[in-house]
């Protein structure tokens, strides 16, 4: 379950922190700070730490819209439809509309916090799903190599 974030609380410290990454040479957005707070720096959907090292930060890292923004334009830019994902995750989810059966946002108003939190409890239980699905797959596919590599030898 998502926690309630208090957006002004999170505004106050992007605004102290936005200059302090200007000043270290490789200026991060305020909406990228935003939303790496809002998630502990770590994907939404599997919890991977993408602030681990560079190569994780800057290669895996994803904003992921939650309702699709090719199906709901309108919340391209609402901050409750942003999530962090890992570049898996984020791939895994791609279309996937979380707001049909039931649909909840309706798309009369504002992205609200309890239909954010119930959209994103579907798609993350929608990309576990897959991802399960995947590395299973995976595990096959490693099984054919498996006799062929010696790392892998038992």
């Amino acid at each position: 379950m998502e926690q309630i974030i208090d957006h002004n609380k999170i505004d106050d410290i992007v605004r102290a922190l936005h200059p302090q990454f200007k000043d270290l040479g490789h200026e991060w957005f305020p909406d990228s700070i935003a939303l790496c707070l809002r998630h502990d720096g770590k994907c939404a959907y599997c919890g991977l730490d993408l602030l681990s090292s560079q190569a994780i930060c800057y290669h895996l890292w994803c904003l992921d819209h939650l309702l699709p923004q090719a199906t709901y334009p309108k919340l391209k830019d609402n901050r409750e439809n942003h999530i962090l994902a890992c570049r898996s995750c984020n791939n895994i989810k791609g279309a996937f509309d979380p707001n049909n059966d039931p649909q909840l946002y309706l798309g009369l108003d504002e992205l609200t916090t309890h239909q954010r939190t119930e959209l994103f409890e579907r798609a993350k239980a929608h990309v576990s799903a897959e991802k399960d699905k995947l590395e299973a797959a995976f595990k096959k596919e490693i099984g054919l190599l498996k006799p062929y590599l010696k790392r892998l030898a038992v």
